[in-house]
Parts: C-alpha cells; structure tokens; sequence
C-alpha cells in the first residue's frame, strides 16, 4: 500500500467525533437521494450541481439548512479534501441564497427568568456586582 493511502486518522481527530457522526449522516442521506432520483455523480462540477438540487430540495420540502450544510462539509471532511471547500460554488450559493429567503433567528441563551435566578444565587454568594454585571449582559 503507498504511503499516502491509509485511515487518516490524524486527520479524521481534527473533527469531533459527534460533528464526523452528523456529517457521515448528512453524506449518506444525500447520496441516498441522488440514488433514489437515479443520478449517478461522475466529478466535481456535477456533483456541485446535484448539490444545489440537493438543498433546493431540502429547502422546498422544509427540511433543516443545517444539513445542507452538513452535507457540503460532510463531502469535504470525510474524504479529507480541504480544497474541495471551494468546489463547490453553485452548492454555496444555494445555502447564501437560502439565508436570505429564510434568515435564523436568534434566541438568547437563556430566559429572563433563569437569569434573575441565577444573579439572585449569585448576589446571594456574596457577589452583588456579578449579579448586577449578569443582568445587564442579559438585555
């Protein structure tokens, strides 16, 4: 076996193991699709361009932006082509095109509530600038 063929285990530890097992599945599920609508995927360029139908389906069926996501990185960490990140032009401008049909929206990372918990127990401890300090980064 050649030197440069093997498991590139260092490379897979670059990846948490859950953000590999998310994209592992986000691969699978695309090439489940692409199987199922009968395509078969012979280089780059059509497989930019089975992407972009990809997330255009996802998106049509309400399906999560984060997988389509998923798939495109998916596709470039596990088969360790980094330079791939940018092969895929037509499949990226999908995902801006969806972000901007469909913007997120954010949420804070906790309730009022909790936070007024939290700097009562704070201040409680005998830290009233903390507390005081928690509340103003909450609004």
């Amino acid at each position: 076996m050649p030197p440069h063929v093997g498991s590139r285990k260092l490379a897979r530890r670059a990846y948490a193991t859950s953000t590999l097992r998310k994209y592992d599945a986000a691969v699978w599920e695309f090439i489940q699709w692409a199987r199922d609508s009968g395509i078969a995927i012979y280089g780059v360029q059509e497989l930019d361009e089975y992407l972009c139908d990809y997330i255009e389906y996802l998106f049509d069926d309400g399906l999560s932006r984060a997988k389509a996501v998923d798939t495109i990185y998916g596709i470039v960490a596990l088969n360790f082509f980094p330079g791939w990140r940018h092969a895929f032009p037509t499949a990226l401008l999908s995902l801006r095109g969806w972000s901007k049909m469909a913007p997120t929206n954010s949420h804070p990372p906790l309730t009022w509530d909790l936070s007024l918990l939290i700097a009562t127990d704070v201040a409680k401890v005998g830290f009233p600038l903390l507390a005081l300090a928690f509340l103003l980064a909450f609004d």
